[in-house]
C-alpha cells in the first residue's frame, strides 16, 4: 500500500483489492474517515476507485469522490468498474447502499424512463429495500439514506405512486411526537 500527496487537498492511496477488502471490511466501512477528519479538523470526502490498472482506478476514484463531495458530512464512497458504487462507508451499524450509475435491467430502465427519475435513484431505491428486513419504506428513510431533503424524498415517492410503482400500505407513528408517516410498498421488481 502506498499513499502519495498530490497537493494540500488531494492524496492518492494505491493498494490491491485484497488489502482494500480488508481495509473496508468487505466494502462495509472505511474506518479512517473519522480519524482523518479529526486530524485535519475539517470535513473530508474520500473516493476510492477499483480498476484493472492504476489509470482506471483513478477514474473510478474521481467518480466516487463526486458522490462523497455531494454529502453534508465527512464520508467515503467506493467505485468499481462497470458503474457499481458503494457508500457511504461511514458506519458498521448502517449498511451502505450498493447502486449503479447505469441500469442493465430492462424493467428498471423502463421505470426510470416512465417516471423521469434517474437510473441512480432507481438503483439506490432497490438497494435500500434489499438492505431492509421489511418490504415497506418511508420518505424519511429515503431522505436519510440518500442525504436529501424530506421534500425531495416525498417527490420521488409521489412520482413512483402516480405511475403505480409505489403504493401506500399503511402508516407508522414516529418515535416521540409528530405526524404519522406513510408506509410505501415499492414495485421495482418484475411481476
Amino acid at each position: 500500500m502506498s499513499l502519495t500527496f498530490e497537493n494540500d487537498f488531494k492524496a492518492i492511496l494505491y493498494t490491491n483489492q485484497s488489502i482494500l477488502k480488508e481495509l473496508t471490511k468487505n466494502d462495509k466501512v472505511f474506518p479512517f474517515t473519522k480519524e482523518i477528519e479529526e486530524i485535519l479538523g475539517t470535513r473530508i470526502s474520500i473516493g476510492i476507485g477499483v480498476g484493472n490498472d492504476a489509470a482506471r482506478a483513478e477514474i473510478y476514484a474521481n467518480q466516487a469522490l463526486k458522490f462523497a463531495e455531494s454529502k453534508h458530512a465527512s464520508t467515503t464512497y467506493l467505485a468499481y468498474q462497470h458503474g457499481k458504487i458503494i457508500g457511504p462507508l461511514n458506519s458498521e451499524e448502517v449498511e451502505p447502499l450498493s447502486f449503479s450509475t447505469h441500469l442493465n435491467n430492462r424493467h428498471l430502465q423502463d421505470i426510470a424512463k416512465k417516471t423521469s427519475l434517474s437510473a441512480i435513484t432507481i438503483s439506490k431505491l432497490r438497494s435500500l429495500i434489499q438492505n431492509q428486513d421489511h418490504p415497506y419504506i418511508t420518505s424519511h428513510q429515503i431522505a436519510e439514506a440518500f442525504d436529501i431533503s424530506l421534500r425531495t424524498a416525498n417527490r420521488i415517492l409521489h412520482t413512483l405512486e402516480s405511475y403505480r410503482f409505489a403504493k401506500v400500505i399503511g402508516e407508522e407513528q414516529p418515535p416521540g411526537r409528530g405526524r404519522p408517516r406513510k408506509l410505501y410498498e415499492l414495485k421495482l421488481t418484475e411481476e
